[in-house]
């Protein structure tokens, strides 16, 4: 079974594979647990640079990237609420997203921002995936309350406009927790992600 403590901690401290394991496997190679906690501190020490404030809503509108993969932890290490939107949804249901949640920050592909009509994002500033660094100075995991905010994850709207649910760390640990072990996952084991990480299984 994977080790996960069923006691709830921040969920950036979500990662706990031996640091020369494989944490990822993508079409640009391997990255270790080792090299996904650097990329996490370094994208949480960015986004602490941007000028969010504590609880801050920072959305991301992206494909299944590298960067996508590890913004739920970075954003939450920053001591921000990260707000994941469907590749797969068109420019009018992600203004109403944006515009829902009080997100401040999107960060998105040229290609995706080029789909949005002037004012879709309102106040939200839009950043490309590519300006956001993955190297570099880092932050430190957090010490956030397992009780307080760590992301808003909307339904796909097929039956209306998209409604968020609000999840807490300890929400998304216990998530996680339970899925690893009702499937039974071991380290040697490999986890084919289809869904979107939108989704809150994407999220588990």
């Amino acid at each position: 079974m994977v080790p996960l403590d069923p006691i709830p901690r921040p969920i950036d401290h979500v990662a706990r594979g031996e640091p020369d394991a494989i944490a990822l496997v993508d079409r640009r190679g391997q990255w270790t647990f080792a090299e996904l906690e650097a990329a996490v501190g370094a994208v949480a020490c960015w986004l602490a640079a941007q000028g969010c404030a504590a609880g801050d809503r920072v959305a991301s509108w992206l494909p299944k990237t590298r960067l996508a993969c590890i913004l739920p932890l970075a954003v939450s290490r920053a001591g921000l609420v990260h707000v994941p939107i469907n590749p797969a949804l068109r420019r009018a249901q992600v203004a109403h997203i944006l515009a829902d949640s009080g997100a401040g920050l999107l960060v998105t592909q040229a290609a995706r921002e080029a789909t949005l009509e002037p004012g879709d994002a309102g106040g939200c500033r839009i950043v490309a995936e590519n300006d956001v660094s993955m190297t570099g100075a880092r932050v430190a995991p957090s010490a956030a309350d397992p009780d307080s905010l760590a992301a808003i994850l909307y339904t796909s709207g097929s039956t209306g406009r998209p409604k968020g649910v609000m999840l807490s760390h300890a929400n998304l640990w216990l998530g996680a927790v339970s899925v690893a072990h009702y499937l039974r996952i071991v380290p040697d084991d490999r986890v084919l992600v289809v869904l979107p990480l939108s989704f809150d299984y994407g999220q588990n």
